[in-house]
């Protein structure tokens, strides 16, 4: 309407040069704004007001000359030029917009997984990923099982395994399309995708890139996860090393003292009273018994690094440490302290929390049998840890 009103404006005014080049402008902005259609239409429409109206004869077509035609010619050709180049521009402005949002959105997911520790955040991140711009996917471990969702179609998890076995980087069957996270420790997850082409045509992302990021983040997780355990398995070493030194040292005591009064009994059985004979005999069964405690502390150390089931666990209260009368009081109280933090440690390293223990050290002040014999001295070297059931 406005080019309509410059033409009749100039053409009034006598000059229709003028005239042509404004309908040409108009043509030219409703072609690059509106599309290539909407410019041929225009320019047709141009051509045949600028004929019919404002060219001689007025009020009547005709186009048998090659100014008649001339308008037509070049209402068109600009037409489909400006179309042509604002179609260029605009699928040009999309392709930029889309690489944006693409690149945008692998920039936010390889941030997300950077900061993964475990397999359930990799898979975490992809199904977030999957809610905006994919189809269904799910995320198996090595071992073939989902991480993260507990019911899952049947096919998922054979194509999974099949997957697996077949060591593929991607595998596809009946529709699904699965991608082997490789990485340098072996197979470290699949990715199964319930549709990949419809994904990769509803999605901004580069599935490919996408499958690299995720087989980085679950070699770090695998990777974390095996030196925690190396470390759990070196540290459990030191403190079952330091318990096993302490209980070794406690058990040379009951030892030498069944030594000594077996020896007695067959070097001197004829000579003893009745009462020494007992006391010697006594001596062996306390000793025996002794030996028998610590015994089975040493299989509950092991049944406790084996793991214990969670009704069968126990809360420790407290680790009370005592020495013999032997040394000063502070040389005992710190060797008291020393010994049960090494038991603490111990059990913390095979997965009792170490927030449930104390210890305390009494040192010497605390004797379970009175005297300066060798018996008394190794009854007196004890650890005693104070429990309560289920709590």
């Amino acid at each position: 309407m406005a080019s309509t009103a410059g033409v009749y404006i100039a053409q009034g005014a006598g000059k229709r040069v003028s005239a042509a080049l404004i309908y040409v402008v108009g043509v030219t902005f409703i072609g690059s704004f509106a599309g290539l259609r909407s410019g041929l239409a225009a320019a047709i429409a141009a051509s045949a007001i600028y004929n019919f109206f404002l060219s001689e004869p007025v009020l009547q077509f005709g186009a048998t000359s090659f100014d008649e035609l001339t308008p037509l010619i070049a209402f068109n050709a600009t037409a489909i030029l400006s179309g042509v180049l604002a179609g260029r521009l605009k699928d040009r402005a999309a392709a930029a917009e889309e690489a944006q949002t693409r690149i945008h959105l692998m920039l936010t997911v390889s941030n997300r997984l950077q900061n993964a520790l475990q397999l359930e955040e990799v898979a975490d991140a992809l199904r977030d990923i999957g809610t905006a711009w994919l189809d269904e996917s799910e995320f198996f471990d090595r071992d073939g099982n989902p991480i993260g969702t507990e019911h899952l179609p049947a096919r998922f998890g054979q194509i999974a395994r099949e997957t697996l076995q077949s060591g593929m980087p991607r595998y596809e069957r009946d529709g699904h399309v699965a991608y082997l996270l490789l990485t340098a420790i072996g197979p470290g997850g699949v990715i199964v995708f319930d549709n990949e082409p419809q994904a990769v045509r509803k999605a901004p992302v580069d599935i490919e890139a996408l499958v690299n990021l995720m087989s980085l983040a679950a070699e770090c997780c695998l990777l974390l996860q095996q030196q925690a355990r190396i470390e759990a398995v070196r540290r459990s070493e030191v403190f079952k090393t330091a318990v096993l030194s302490s209980l070794s040292h406690d058990m040379r005591t009951p030892l030498a003292a069944i030594a000594a009064s077996a020896s007695s009994l067959a070097s001197f059985s004829d000579e003893l009273d009745r009462q020494t004979h007992r006391q010697l005999l006594r001596t062996i069964e306390e000793q025996c018994q002794r030996l028998d405690r610590y015994t089975a502390n040493l299989l509950d150390l092991g049944r406790l690094e084996a793991g214990i089931a969670a009704d069968q666990q126990t809360k420790v209260d407290a680790i009370d440490r005592h020495c013999d009368e032997r040394g000063t009081r502070e040389y005992n109280i710190a060797l008291g302290d020393r010994r049960a933090n090494a038991a603490k440690n111990y059990l913390a390293s095979i997965g009792v929390d170490s927030s449930r223990i104390s210890t305390i050290s009494y040192g010497k002040e605390k004797p379970a049998a009175l005297g300066s014999d060798e018996n008394a001295w190794a009854q007196n070297r004890r650890a005693v840890t104070v429990t309560v059931q289920n709590r």
